[in-house]
């Protein structure tokens, strides 16, 4: 068992990512709604000033890896705007996307032996973040309608045309639009481009969906 979690994840990943689920249950038992959303401004701004200076101090800095494109840091980025201007207006799309991106990104991972500490780091306190604002979100009065579903749906599909298009002009692969990803993960098991990535987007509204009923079972509780 633990050879094939190694094969398809990685043990460290895998253990590193309960860790965190762990420690996200327990600030979420002991921090109330105002507590836990200025600990995540905090950590945002740690996690995007630390990485950035790092990388552009070091020269590594690079516009086909290192533009916060990826669904994930995207969003972890709008949370952290959205937190810094106290607006609320896109926590709904927000809230979904971070439930799709911290279980999608703590269950995979697309880190190998090449990235150093700094690339693990933000890669983790980045899923992490997105897994505390989705807590944030569910603890709070923030109700979640079909149309919201709907909105999010369409935004991200443009998105991921403009991404789409972007990684064809500069020779990237953001969002996945042009190759797997690399590392350790679950798309090993997937087709070949382009059967893969219509997977990730079936999988993406399995996770609205799902969240979207989750949301509802809250309410009429």
């Amino acid at each position: 068992m633990l050879l094939l979690i190694e094969n398809l994840v990685g043990v460290n990943h895998l253990t590193t990512s309960v860790i965190l689920v762990f420690i996200a249950s327990i600030i979420a038992s002991k921090l109330d709604y105002i507590q836990t959303r200025l600990l995540l401004f905090v950590l945002i701004f740690f996690n995007l000033f630390t990485y950035y200076i790092y990388l552009i101090s070091y020269g590594d800095f690079s516009y086909q890896n290192h533009l916060p494109l990826h669904l994930c840091y995207m969003t972890e980025i709008l949370i952290f705007i959205s937190l810094l201007f106290n607006n609320s207006k896109f926590f709904s799309w927000l809230f979904l996307n971070s439930v799709l991106g911290s279980m999608v990104g703590l269950i995979n991972s697309n880190l190998s032996l090449t990235n150093n500490f700094f690339d693990y780091m933000h890669y983790y306190l980045s899923h992490f973040n997105l897994l505390l604002f989705s807590i944030l979100f569910y603890k709070s009065n923030f109700l979640l309608f079909k149309k919201h579903i709907f909105n999010s749906i369409a935004v991200n599909s443009i998105i991921l045309l403009i991404i789409s298009n972007l990684n064809n002009i500069i020779s990237s692969n953001y969002w996945f639009t042009v190759n797997k990803p690399s590392g350790k993960n679950l798309s090993v098991l997937f087709p070949a481009w382009p059967y893969y990535l219509y997977l990730l987007i079936i999988f993406g509204l399995i996770s609205y969906y799902f969240t979207f009923k989750m949301m509802t079972l809250r309410v009429q509780k």
